[in-house]
């Protein structure tokens, strides 16, 4: 609920602008060429959910609903497409682009979703927030299945993530009563671990009175601790300038604070063998203010050190691991002279016009330019031969060892995805990508 309720929060006129006028100059195009790309890849060109799978030609999934697609996610077993529809009633559609129908109850509103995976089938989690009650239930469905299974009710749920074992939640949520009048609040943040076979919940970490835990950046990978963003405050307007990364040995109870960052889940990324983490740290909202910049953290020990920059006027983000295990993220220019009201398409566009992506095989030593990307890429995903990044508004892929790069769908970032209005744009959203 607490992620949901940041959202909508975050909405206000600027967005609306920024929403509409990006809307204008994205590429009209849907995607055509993914057959280029190998595996599978769900993308949400102009609103509409494409796939294009194991190299045939693109696919528009049809089916009954309003409001654009949102957020594809595949199963792990690539059988099945998770996204959001009108943004909050949660759909699935097979991969072949069959079957397409919704998941989430009428009348609900899905906060966030997550595949759970199985050793026979695999089942999607979901939280919906309901407004006629003010609570929040997370619910258990196997996506050919319309039964639903409750999973648990909250008075105040702020998230949840599913381990990589498929085997439990963590649940972050605060129990107690809430603030009454000019009383002080009494409901304290509690994270907890579930095991979705049954059994009661273990609390891991509390807060004061008042405070939360945002769940998003989730489970270690091999399971055995978990990130989360720290608010003892529960103040959303101190969280927009950057809150603690906080990691959380599940074995020893020990805390360490990583650093302080904004609170969008792709500027955290995991090395291929887990013992790395790279972290963009930095505070305020604004996205090409104060110097933000990456760190490689090795863990579980929580020992960070920075990626060095060529220059003070950059700033690094968006890290991603290549399978060799190189770094690739954007360098982007630091306070860039925008005229007139800061967050209008034009400086937003001018802004990621000037990012570039870089690739370090030593991170500790800094990077390069990454020869084929172009100017204006940014957002990188590694595949096994490769990458995929956005460029004005599309999607491109960049086989290893190549000097170009290919187009692969357009129409990105329809104003379904926009969470804030500070230059930032959710661009990692409107693309999956599955082997």
């Amino acid at each position: 609920m607490r992620t949901k309720l940041l959202r909508l929060a975050a909405t206000t006129a600027l967005a609306a602008a920024l929403a509409a006028a990006l809307a204008t100059a994205r590429a009209a195009a849907p995607a055509s060429a993914g057959s280029a790309l190998p595996g599978e890849l769900a993308v949400v060109s102009s609103g509409k959910l494409v796939l294009s799978t194991s190299g045939k030609p693109s696919l528009a999934v049809a089916g009954a609903g309003a409001g654009a697609a949102s957020q594809p996610s595949w199963s792990a077993d690539g059988k099945w497409v998770a996204y959001l529809r009108g943004g909050s009633a949660l759909w699935v559609v097979r991969a072949d682009g069959a079957g397409a129908h919704q998941v989430s109850p009428a009348g609900d509103d899905v906060s966030e979703f997550a595949w759970v995976p199985g050793q026979q089938s695999e089942e999607i989690a979901f939280s919906v927030f309901n407004t006629a009650s003010y609570s929040s239930k997370i619910f258990l469905a196997a996506p050919a299945s319309p039964k639903l299974h409750e999973f648990g009710a909250y008075s105040d749920l702020i998230g949840f993530s599913v381990s990589p074992s498929g085997t439990a939640l963590a649940v972050s949520s605060r129990q107690g009563p809430p603030p009454s009048g000019d009383k002080a609040p009494a409901w304290k943040g509690v994270l907890a671990i579930v095991p979705l076979a049954g059994g009661p919940p273990r609390t891991v970490y509390t807060l004061a009175e008042g405070g939360y835990v945002d769940l998003r950046p989730g489970w270690w990978p091999d399971g055995k601790g978990l990130l989360f963003w720290d608010d003892p405050a529960g103040s959303a307007s101190i969280a927009a300038d950057g809150l603690p990364l906080d990691s959380l040995d599940l074995a020893t109870g020990r805390v360490s604070t990583l650093a302080t960052t904004l609170t969008y889940s792709n500027w955290l990324s995991w090395s291929p063998t887990g013992g790395l983490l790279a972290v963009v740290a930095g505070g305020d909202r604004i996205i090409w203010d104060s110097g933000k910049h990456l760190l490689v953290c090795a863990m579980p020990a929580a020992r960070c050190r920075p990626v060095p920059l060529a220059s003070s006027d950059l700033m690094s983000l968006d890290p991603a691991w290549t399978s060799a295990g190189s770094l690739v993220y954007d360098v982007a220019p630091q306070g860039l002279s925008l005229k007139g009201a800061p967050f209008t398409q034009q400086n937003v566009a001018t802004w990621y016009g000037h990012t570039r992506l870089y690739v370090a095989s030593d991170p500790a030593s800094g990077g390069h330019e990454l020869a084929g990307a172009g100017a204006g890429a940014h957002d990188p995903q590694s595949l096994p031969d490769g990458l995929i990044f956005v460029r004005g508004a599309a999607l491109w892929y960049l086989p290893a060892g190549a000097t170009s790069a290919a187009r692969i769908a357009g129409g990105l970032a329809s104003p379904s995805q926009y969470g804030n209005y500070y230059g930032y744009v959710a661009w990692y959203q409107d693309f999956a990508w599955h082997p």
